[in-house]
């Protein structure tokens, strides 16, 4: 059944009747908007429903994730929905959700860009990086938990705020289990950069995805937000096309015969060993062996305990490094090219430049855009 972009009328289960405020956003599934009287949630109608969809929310409302930091204070780290909504002859149309305040959180694609950090949350260091990747292996954690599968990870869907707490959003396109059925609710839709080798080419629409499918494209998360946005299949060489390399297991960055680093990439000798053995660990034996994929636990703990054991720089109150190193990279850097990355740049008056080299990097506008659909 299709539905109308903007429903006249909003009820929920109960007869109650909520009042649209105004329209947030629009995507190429529906249509965000705020609610009178409601600061907390926000409403999200699809363009159209089928009852395919209805039964996936209805999994989800008896499936419902622990969100920990809502537990602890109030903000909202998992954006799942809360209840459906219903049109005047009783049709779904689509649900209620919490509501994410996007002045205080950024996709964190635009915090492993120095030149957008810099702007957008002056003070964010490496260690905050480190703890916001470790806080969002939780989130996964708890996802996965519940028996559903995340499956499109991206630097879009994955938010940060000046604290390093973490939040998902875009819930409604994972997969999806029933716990009353066991029927799976597929997620058809993936990046390229996050794709994991056992999936590439195929339609993921007739896919049961798994747990060591969010693990690789964790993986590829962290390896980014760690090394300035940097892919593990980076480098100068041949073949040069990315879906090969993976194919073949090539990953430059982890060190490949026949390969360059790319110009002014971060050396992955500046992370601690036992992040280095876990990145080893998904991309070089999880390559075609999906069972040896460190899981978001490991990663949790292994984040958590490098961030505890980070060395301040004296010099530079900004800088954090791994205890291994002999000296500051971040200083050595400055030095050297006259680069610092964690120079705190002038306030965001302007739009915000996509963050390179990640893939599909995101801008301003299209994480709004993406935000709520």
């Amino acid at each position: 059944m299709t539905t109308p972009r903007t429903p006249a009328r909003v009820f929920l289960r109960n007869s109650q009747e909520v009042r649209v405020d105004r329209r947030l956003s629009r995507g190429g599934e529906g249509t965000i908007f705020s609610l009178h009287g409601d600061a907390e949630r926000v409403l999200k109608v699809y363009h159209k429903v089928n009852q395919d969809r209805v039964r996936k929310l209805e999994a989800m409302l008896a499936a419902v994730p622990v969100d920990p930091w809502r537990q602890r204070s109030g903000l909202v780290s998992i954006c799942w929905p809360e209840e459906l909504a219903f049109n005047e002859v009783g049709q779904v149309v689509g649900f209620l959700m919490p509501r994410i305040d996007t002045a205080k959180y950024a996709p964190v694609g635009l915090l492993w860009n120095r030149e957008d950090r810099g702007m957008l949350m002056p003070g964010f260091t490496w260690k905050y990086l480190c703890v916001a990747a470790a806080n969002f292996s939780s989130l996964m954690e708890l996802i996965h938990a519940r028996g559903h599968v995340i499956g499109d990870v991206n630097e879009e869907n994955t938010l940060v705020n000046n604290s390093a707490i973490t939040a998902v959003v875009d819930c409604d396109s994972m997969q999806v289990r029933d716990s009353r059925s066991g029927k799976t609710f597929r997620s058809p839709v993936s990046r390229d950069a996050f794709i994991s080798p056992e999936r590439l080419g195929k339609a993921l629409v007739n896919v049961d995805r798994t747990a060591t499918d969010d693990y690789w494209a964790l993986a590829v998360l962290i390896f980014s937000m760690l090394l300035e946005g940097l892919h593990p299949t980076d480098g100068i060489g041949y073949p040069p096309e990315r879906d090969r390399r993976l194919r073949l297991g090539l990953f430059p960055m982890l060190g490949e015969s026949g390969f360059a680093p790319p110009k002014y990439a971060l050396p992955v000798a500046m992370l601690p060993e036992p992040i280095l053995r876990l990145f080893q660990r998904c991309f070089r034996d999880g390559h075609a062996n999906p069972a040896k994929r460190p899981s978001a636990v490991e990663w949790k703990h292994t984040l958590r305990d490098t961030a505890a054991t980070l060395v301040h720089c004296p010099a530079r109150p900004l800088h954090w490094y791994a205890s291994h190193l002999a000296s500051c990279p971040w200083c050595d850097e400055r030095r050297l090219i006259g680069i610092d990355r964690f120079e705190v740049r002038p306030p965001l008056t302007t739009k915000v430049t996509a963050p390179s080299p990640s893939p599909q990097a995101p801008t301003i506008a299209r994480w709004l855009r993406a935000l709520f659909n």
